[in-house]
C-alpha cells in the first residue's frame, strides 16, 4: 500500500505533500521491516520469515503529470527490498516486494487513470485490467 497525495505535475508538489508521502511509503516500510527482522531473524532467537514490500510498475514510467514523487517513493522501496534481501538472507528471512500491474483501484479512479486503461489493455498478458 502507499498515498499519492493529490494528482499534480512536479512544479506544484509541496513541502507538506512529499514529507507525507515519503513519510508513509518509505518511512514506514522501513520501520516495519526493521521490527519484522528484530522478530524474526534468527540472530534474534526467531525462526526466520518473509517480508514482502508492495512496490509498484510506475517506477517504470515515473507517473510523468500526476505522481513523480510517489513513482520515487516506490522506486526506493525496490532498493530496500534488495539490500534486506541481502543483509537478512543468512538470517533465515526472505525479502520481496510485489509490484502490480494495471489494477482498477480507488487511487487509480482518483487519479484519472482509470479512462487511459484501455489503451495498456494490449500490454497486459491476460488482454485485461485487473481488479481488486
Amino acid at each position: 500500500m502507499g498515498i499519492t497525495g493529490p494528482k499534480r505535475r512536479m512544479e506544484e508538489v509541496t513541502a507538506e505533500t512529499l514529507e507525507e508521502v515519503m513519510r508513509v511509503n518509505i518511512t514506514g516500510v522501513v520501520l516495519m521491516c526493521r521490527e519484522a527482522v528484530k522478530r524474526t531473524s534468527t540472530t534474534h532467537g526467531g525462526r526466520g520469515g518473509m517480508i514482502v514490500n508492495l512496490s509498484s510498475t510506475a517506477t517504470a514510467a515515473g507517473s510523468p503529470n500526476q505522481w513523480i514523487d510517489y513513482s520515487a517513493s516506490k522506486g526506493a522501496i525496490d532498493i530496500i527490498t534488495r539490500g534486506l534481501s541481502r543483509e537478512v538472507g543468512a538470517e533465515g528471512i526472505r525479502v520481496n516486494a510485489v509490484a502490480p500491474g494495471y489494477t482498477l483501484t480507488d487511487m487509480a479512479r482518483e487519479g484519472e487513470i482509470e479512462a487511459r486503461f484501455d489503451s495498456f489493455k494490449h500490454e497486459v498478458p491476460l488482454g485485461r485490467i485487473g481488479t481488486v
